[in-house]
This record gives C-alpha cells, structure tokens and sequence, in this order.
C-alpha cells in the first residue's frame, strides 16, 4: 500500500478520470454517425427496429451490464485505491478500475473477452450500409451514456457512503 493519502486519492482520481474518458470517447466516436440518421426517410420496419434497439441497448447495456455490474464495481475499486491502493495499481488505475488485473480469475478473463468482442463489433458495423450502422449505433451510443451516468452516481454514492457500502459485496482484489 502506497503510505500517502494524496498519492492514494490521486491514483483513485486517475482511475475515474481514465474510465470516464474512455466512455466519453465512445460516446464521443458514436455520436456523429448515431445522429446522421434520417429519421424523416426511415421506412415502419425500421422505426420498430430503430425502437426495439434502443430499448434492448439501454435495458442491456444500460442498465444490466452498466447498472448492475460495471459502476458498482469501478466505484468499489476506485474506493479500494483510495484506501489502499498500491503504487502498481494506481500507476496503472484506469485498467485496475476496469478489473484487467488484480481481480477474480473469471473477471479479468470476462473483461478480456469483452473488450475483444466490443473491438470486434466496432471494426465490423463499420462496414454496415445506411440506415443500418445509424440504427446500431443509437443503441450503443444512448446505452453508453446511461452508463457513463451510472459510473457518476455509484462513484458518488461510494463516497458519501461508508467505503464498504459497495465494496463488500464484490471484494475481488488480490493484495
């Protein structure tokens, strides 16, 4: 454990910054193209297609993967390297946060293949005709930011809270 305080919350700002900013960028990416869609030109088959993403995207990604499972851990984990991170995972906070080391087995194999996946997906709606990456890409990009809004409030909600408010229910670091 890294002995000073201001190192410490300096790391956990670190940690936060770097997954905000990754998120932001996301948001940032899928914003052009997600907006360059003709609503006005859009046929009834995909309006209901264009209506069933969203939804799917901000119950899934939103709220399942987002809500219930991310925030609540990057918050954990940024507390943990307020308390006591060391100088390992507060150089390298934003991927500590993220869960690709010093975690469970099945959490950093998890973040891994998600991270594949998502690079995988990205590289392969690039090449989708329009209205179709349009479509796609509201989804991702209003999923994304109803999660970039729950990684604020569980930060927030961790830190008004007792540190082990959330903490304790996924304690998966290894010192």
């Amino acid at each position: 454990m890294v002995r000073s305080k201001k190192l410490r919350t300096a790391g956990a700002v670190w940690g936060m910054g770097g997954t905000i900013a990754f998120i932001a960028y996301g948001i940032h990416k899928l914003w052009g193209f997600a907006w360059d869609l003709d609503f006005a030109a859009l046929t009834a088959f995909e309006i209901y297609v264009l209506v069933l993403w969203v939804a799917y995207m901000l119950y899934t990604e939103g709220y399942k993967a987002f809500g219930k499972q991310f925030s609540p851990r990057v918050a954990a984990r940024t507390q943990y390297l307020a308390r006591e991170g060391t100088a390992k995972q507060l150089i390298l906070a934003p991927l500590f946060v993220f869960g690709y080391f010093h975690s469970s087995r099945r959490r950093m194999v998890a973040t891994y293949i998600l991270t594949i996946s998502i690079i995988i997906l990205a590289v392969s709606i690039r090449y989708l005709p329009h209205p179709w990456r349009p479509i796609l890409d509201m989804g991702a990009l209003l999923g994304l930011s109803y999660g970039m809004v729950t990684v604020f409030y569980f930060t927030w909600r961790a830190r008004r809270a007792h540190p082990t408010y959330i903490a304790d229910p996924i304690v998966e670091f290894k010192k």
